[in-house]
């Protein structure tokens, strides 16, 4: 029988919006409004599925800001092939709630209830070449990965290690040799505030920062890039690097194995064609969000030694992607056929000799912008990060390599001659 008597439980509350509009003439308006926010009780009375009303008291899916409670039942709630969004989250005795591989779950309060309570989160992997990872819950134990081999990244060192202890809210590992189809983790989901050290590094002979760290999303949502990188600012270069998941990319290397994401656009690893759909991409353009736990890298600021970059929970939003499988060719086009976006492309006539069959692929982002310089520019150039260095495209200024590269916009002038 189920149990209602939940006495952790928090009451109800509304909460109050406020909505700010100015106009030209500095007049304001102000409007006041309420949404209530409800208890929503699991009951699992027709299935295991989150999306199904019947299985919710009232008759209703939990929404963002809802205080949602799961006591034990028969059909325990399995979330797959939707993205939703919960206030609270309270999860009684003997309660497992199961994320799969093609879902997310948005937690924009806190977790609470039973230490006999866990969530299991799917990861689907790519073939059986490394993937990068972030870890959505805290002090995880390597050994209850389903992989050979897992591997944090020495920022300090500039160089991958094995990881031997507890995986941290935050880091992000490499992970290769699965001995299942889906990488699993089980316990409580990360929630409010989650902080990863990164640690710079000295910059070489062609100006370049060493620095680059591997950290990861610690939640089961997508994180809005542009907060997380408006939010450490001060850290971090202002881009991204994704590790290019999938059979494309193999130890054997292969032409720039890093998607680089940043204001001006996505530099990517292989050509937009659906038969390249299984490259990994953890990166959401229509929505510019991170995808859930994607792990990805970042460019410490020079001196930036042993420093906390940080993720919280105002920066996640719902995906409306898969986060695994997601190729966004479409998206991708659109986003570049404005004449303020040049992409060039380099590929070989025919394959280098190699073990996969794939041919290299390299692409140079240029964005015109209005505010941008003939210098760096913070969040819209973005250094090359070499993956396989004898077939590398990229571009040059003041002898330093770059991606992506943002510069002035020109802006044409009529003049009569007389």
């Amino acid at each position: 029988m189920m149990n209602r008597n939940f006495t952790n439980m928090k009451t109800p509350r509304y909460l109050l919006q406020l909505v700010l509009t100015f106009t030209l003439c500095f007049t304001m308006q102000v409007i006041y409004g309420q949404t209530n926010i409800r208890t929503v009780e699991w009951t699992g009375a027709v299935d295991n599925s989150w999306t199904n009303p019947g299985n919710w008291l009232p008759n209703t899916v939990p929404v963002r800001h809802d205080l949602v409670s799961i006591p034990a039942t028969d059909h325990q709630p399995v979330l797959s092939g939707a993205n939703r969004s919960v206030g609270d989250l309270q999860l009684m005795d003997n309660v497992t709630l199961t994320v799969n591989a093609d879902a997310s779950l948005l937690i924009a309060g806190e977790v609470s209830g039973s230490a006999s309570a866990k969530v299991i989160a799917e990861w689907q992997h790519i073939g059986h070449q490394p993937t990068a990872l972030g870890v959505p819950m805290a002090n995880y134990a390597v050994k209850d990965l389903a992989a050979d081999q897992v591997m944090l990244f020495d920022g300090a060192e500039q160089q991958y290690i094995a990881a031997n202890q507890e995986l941290k809210a935050g880091d992000g590992v490499l992970m290769a040799a699965f001995t299942g189809d889906r990488i699993v983790f089980e316990g409580i989901p990360n929630t409010g505030i989650v902080s990863t050290t990164i640690t710079g590094g000295a910059k070489d002979q062609s100006g370049t920062a060493n620095g680059f760290n591997l950290i990861g999303n610690p939640f089961l949502a997508g994180v809005k890039r542009t907060d997380f990188v408006n939010a450490n600012r001060h850290l971090i270069d202002g881009n991204i690097w994704l590790w290019a998941s999938g059979d494309l990319n193999s130890a054997d290397g292969r032409s720039s194995n890093y998607i680089v994401v940043n204001n001006t656009g996505v530099a990517s690893v292989a050509p937009r064609v659906d038969e390249l759909a299984d490259i990994g991409w953890g990166y959401d353009e229509t929505q510019d969000l991170i995808n859930p736990m994607q792990g990805f890298y970042v460019l410490a600021q020079t001196g930036a030694n042993q420093q906390l970059v940080t993720f919280n929970a105002a920066m996640q939003a719902t995906s409306g992607r898969n986060r695994f499988r997601e190729m966004r060719t479409q998206a991708l086009q659109d986003s570049t056929t404005g004449c303020d976006r040049l992409r060039f492309t380099l590929t070989p006539g025919i394959p280098l000799e190699r073990t996969e069959s794939v041919r290299p692929y390299s692409e140079v982002l240029i964005g015109l912008e209005t505010d941008a310089t003939f210098g760096e520019d913070y969040g819209w150039d973005a250094p090359k990060l070499f993956g396989e260095e004898d077939f590398a495209f990229y571009s040059l200024q003041d002898e330093k390599a770059y991606t992506i590269q943002a510069l002035p916009r020109v802006v044409a002038e009529e003049v009569t001659v007389d």
